[in-house]
């Protein structure tokens, strides 16, 4: 699948100047993976987006903000640093955000089927 990675901090700022560069790469090969819970990107993608380190534990690393956008659907949340030959993997959080489904039969991602296909963010 094909998405687009932004970084968050770019993005505000080039909200106050326009002159200022969003750095953003397209990836045309993502996968959706229910087993991971967030967004897991190489770590060339991660320097190449020039993320901010938020934290690290037993060796997991995870990076601020960036907007993920996949097939007209958005959403905003930390990345996780994979090994360099890993693909960028879109877990379960984010595909909950943008109300995308895995249709493991027809291997793509469908609008979630309970809200009619629609984009819709449920509130509890």
């Amino acid at each position: 699948m094909t998405a687009v990675i932004e970084n968050l901090a770019d993005l505000s700022a080039a909200r106050i100047s326009s002159s200022d560069p969003v750095r953003r790469v397209d990836v045309g090969d993502a996968r959706a993976n229910a087993d991971i819970f967030g967004l897991m990107l190489p770590k060339r993608l991660i320097d190449q987006l020039g993320l901010e380190p938020l934290i690290a534990w037993d060796g997991t690393r995870v990076y601020r903000g960036v907007r993920l956008t996949v097939q007209g659907r958005d959403c905003i949340l930390d990345a996780t640093q994979a090994n360099d030959d890993s693909p960028v993997l879109i877990g379960r959080l984010p595909l909950l955000i943008m109300d995308w489904v895995i249709d493991v039969q027809g291997q793509k991602l469908i609008g979630n089927p309970a809200h009619g296909g629609v984009e819709m963010i449920e509130v509890y």
